[in-house]
């Protein structure tokens, strides 16, 4: 039995790079061989039907996504859900339980066939046919199995080694409380997923908007810098002036897309005038006036 005391320890390991844990644990619901195919001497390898696995994980809803990202690959399938909650607990603290009565040991010391009731039977083959039917939810698919794992659960926790048709009744009411509890993880983690969204939605658009207004403001003031060294370089050349062209070779050929549009306005807004005497140059106003 694995315990995972907080659900995001599994979902690092999950999301490691290179990690096959996913896919392992899927192979142990059926209790498949587990190993790799090379072996060495500190490999260890599980040959199929050797072993049982069991894993408990607590599980928050709103970071359920380390079972619930995948619904294809079929790991959340292989769970059955349990509230952590219940209504019925009281302030009287119960008796103590009695110790359980297990099956002896050499009830399973040798290998044989676990027989199930005729109606698990007949379900199991009816669900069977209406799965390759397509007529079941993928979110069902291993809901059998799981469920007749609890039943024969029930069982030996009673200190029996055989499945009667009460354990897999109680088993089906266990498994309707796991669909019902799964369903309402799920759309709680949906809900805090959206919620989520949504915050960073609006951090992303606050970082943006920050960002525009001090891309702006720098544009102002690079405009504000190169606007002023405009006017310095003309006034310089006193009533010569300078043509459009010898102005923007002046300065370096990355600013030019800028400084086109720059001298257009400052033309327009009358700082910058056509020298009298040579219409091809310009002067500040001031200049010509004087």
């Amino acid at each position: 039995m694995f315990l995972v005391d907080e659900i995001d320890e599994l979902k690092a390991l999950l999301t490691r790079s290179g990690s096959t844990l996913s896919s392992i644990l899927r192979s142990a619901f059926t209790a498949e061989g587990l190993g790799f195919s090379y072996r060495t001497a500190s490999s260890q390898h599980l040959g199929a039907g050797t072993y049982r696995l069991t894993l408990v994980a607590n599980v928050q809803p709103a970071r359920a996504g380390a079972l619930l990202d995948d619904p294809h690959g079929g790991m959340l399938q292989r769970f059955m859900w349990f509230p952590s909650t219940d209504p019925r607990l009281t302030f009287d603290t119960p008796l103590m339980p009695t110790p359980l009565t297990l099956p002896p040991h050499s009830a399973w010391q040798y290998p044989r066939e676990l027989k199930v009731p005729y109606i698990v039977k007949h379900l199991i083959k009816d669900t069977h046919l209406k799965s390759n039917r397509g007529e079941e939810s993928p979110l069902n698919s291993h809901a059998l199995f799981a469920r007749e794992k609890f039943a024969f659960a029930l069982a030996v926790l009673d200190g029996r080694d055989e499945m009667t048709e009460e354990d897999w009744r109680l088993a089906g009411v266990a498994s309707r409380v796991s669909e019902h509890t799964r369903e309402w993880v799920i759309q709680e983690w949906e809900s805090a997923t959206e919620a989520e969204s949504v915050r960073e939605g609006k951090k992303n658009g606050q970082k943006q908007f920050a960002a525009n207004q001090e891309r702006s403001h720098q544009e102002r003031v690079l405009r504000n810098s190169r606007r002023q060294q405009i006017i310095e370089k003309i006034a310089a050349c006193g009533h010569a002036g300078l043509t459009r062209d010898e102005l923007l070779h002046k300065f370096h050929s990355r600013y030019r897309d800028m400084l086109g549009p720059l001298f257009d306005g400052m033309v327009e807004d009358g700082i910058l005038v056509r020298n009298s005497q040579d219409e091809r140059r310009y002067v500040m106003a001031d200049e010509d006036e004087s």
